[in-house]
């Protein structure tokens, strides 16, 4: 059930169920697993789980104090990098499609609305930023602006200012 990278790169075996996204950030992976629940992190040989009892988590995003995720009931969480302590930031009418952070704002789509939505940090209620888009899928953010992908519509789409 592994993977194998040929050529120069190394091999990496993840025991996971139902992987689903992964970022890397120095010599660590932080990945979800849909099927199992899981969210984990994997440092050299050393595996950690944030949590185990996630309902179908799917996307990340990563800032220099947090990981963040979302789950298929709709719920954006965040765990500390250091303690794992987790807290649910908000919960969206639908599972979310894409997450991005700035470090001041979590930011996400939400497909089966056509929502793109902001949650500012550490705390407040989150903000709608676009309305009626078509398959909000994957979603990124810079110093000015959010932009994501409207699947359906084969667009990809801007907010300025975010």
């Amino acid at each position: 059930m592994g993977s194998t990278a040929t050529g120069s790169s190394s091999s990496i075996y993840i025991p996971a169920q139902g992987a689903w996204d992964v970022i890397a950030a120095g010599p660590t992976l932080y990945w979800t697993d849909a099927v199992g629940g899981n969210v984990s992190e994997l440092t050299g040989e050393s595996r950690v789980d944030f949590s185990t009892t996630e309902l179908a988590p799917k996307a990340l995003a990563l800032d220099s104090a947090n990981l963040y995720w979302a789950n298929g009931d709709g719920t954006v969480v965040a765990a500390s990098l250091t303690s794992f302590a987790r807290t649910v930031l908000a919960t969206a009418p639908s599972r979310a499609g894409g997450l991005a952070t700035d470090g001041q704002s979590v930011y996400w789509t939400s497909p089966g609305d056509g929502t793109v939505m902001k949650y500012p940090l550490p705390g407040g209620p989150a903000t709608t930023l676009a309305t009626t888009q078509l398959g909000p899928a994957g979603i990124a953010v810079d110093g000015t602006s959010v932009y994501w992908v409207a699947s359906s519509g084969g667009t990809v789409m801007k907010a300025t200012p975010k």
